[in-house]
């Protein structure tokens, strides 16, 4: 049951979509109808704040006091680098929840393929050093030296 004032509604079945309170199993679009239309309008608001843009620019471009220099920065400063900037940050959760999707991907393929462990043998526990190493791991061991203080 929603509860007013909340921000995320929490269910029996999972989290819920904080925007409409229908559960969203899937984590690339949210399984939400509300969430998909907010989307669309996004990229309809840009496309349209795009074509105002260029209108601009050709308004420029065919003033008898414009230039067509004067259009290029037009198109540019009003409309291609804040219409780029409004959508990066826009889609950043979407991007975020694709880059979690395509991690967990990773993780569940990479435990599907990883070779069972190796078992401790005896003649392992007698010699440890026919076991992994300690930098099996493939990181640096660090400083194997050390430094070398001069006597005052």
């Amino acid at each position: 049951m929603p509860v007013a004032g909340t921000f995320q509604i929490i269910s029996r079945a999972g989290v819920n979509h904080p925007i409409c309170g229908e559960h969203s199993p899937d984590p690339q679009t949210g399984g939400c109808p509300v969430f998909q239309v907010l989307v669309f309008v996004m990229w309809i608001v840009a496309i349209a704040w795009m074509f105002v843009a260029v209108l601009m620019a050709i308004a420029e471009a065919t003033s008898p006091i414009g230039t067509v220099l004067g259009a290029f920065f037009t198109l540019l400063l009003y409309g291609i680098f804040p219409v780029s900037i409004v959508m990066y940050i826009l889609l950043t959760p979407q991007r975020r929840r694709a880059r979690l999707a395509a991690a967990q991907r990773e993780a569940e393929q990479a435990a599907r393929s990883d070779p069972p462990a190796r078992a401790v043998t005896p003649a392992m526990a007698e010699h440890p050093s026919a076991g992994p190493q300690p930098d099996a791991g493939g990181l640096p061991t660090g400083d194997t030296i050390t430094p070398e203080r001069k006597e005052p």
